[in-house]
């Protein structure tokens, strides 16, 4: 049984798992809602909110009715980033879980723009695919989101930018996204190149420059 596309209204579904029952529920979820603490489920799912660093782990029930959610987001509490790290964090959980995770692709944005790169590291290449998605109004009707995706291998992470206009939203995607490419460098221990060079910027060789005045 698949989930709802829009499990969370505010929130991107990346990823879901229906609880096998070879999976061993360990006790180790420290999860409450109220004064209830948060047993076993069947279905889990991790969303990416579109205006917060880190991802969601979803609890569901037998017909994907949101139990409770975990956010690692405390002040002090490094958030969780990446696909394969909050895979991790749910194997905690339900020990041989991790096989029955399926990735939710993107068929739902329009990708406008595609970048393929790679990262080279000393114990092999990974492929990185950058995708950006049209903009499009946000949920307000007043603003504009762009939404983005970025793989390294098989770990995805996908987030939107927002402005008060379409062009501000790309603008603000294509600034972030050297950004992410960045940081996902440093995690992975490797150097992105594109076309066999040393990758610099998303804008590099485009022509762009700020208008002078």
């Amino acid at each position: 049984m698949k989930p709802p596309a829009r499990l969370l209204e505010d929130a991107d579904l990346l990823a879901y798992a229906a609880v096998p029952p070879s999976a061993r529920f360990t006790g180790r979820l420290h999860l409450f809602v109220g004064s209830e603490r948060i047993g076993p489920v069947p279905f889990l799912a991790i969303c990416k909110p579109h205006d917060e660093r880190g991802l969601l782990l979803v609890h569901c029930d037998e017909s994907w009715g949101i139990v409770g959610l975990q956010a690692w987001n405390g002040p002090g509490v490094e958030p969780v980033l990446t696909l394969e790290d909050m895979k991790s964090k749910a194997e905690r959980y339900y020990e041989g879980l991790m096989d029955s995770w399926m990735a939710v692709p993107s068929g739902d944005m329009d990708v406008i723009a595609e970048r393929q790169l790679v990262l080279r590291k000393d114990d092999g290449d990974i492929d990185v695919t950058v995708k950006i998605g049209r903009p499009e109004l946000d949920a307000s009707g007043e603003n504009w989101r762009c939404p983005y995706e970025i793989w390294f291998g098989d770990s995805r992470k996908t987030m939107a930018m927002h402005g008060v206009d379409s062009i501000q939203a790309l603008q603000l995607t294509i600034a972030t996204l050297d950004v992410e490419l960045e940081f996902g460098a440093k995690k992975y221990s490797g150097k992105l190149y594109l076309y066999d060079e040393p990758f610099i910027s998303m804008l590099e060789n485009s022509g762009l420059q700020v208008r002078s005045t």
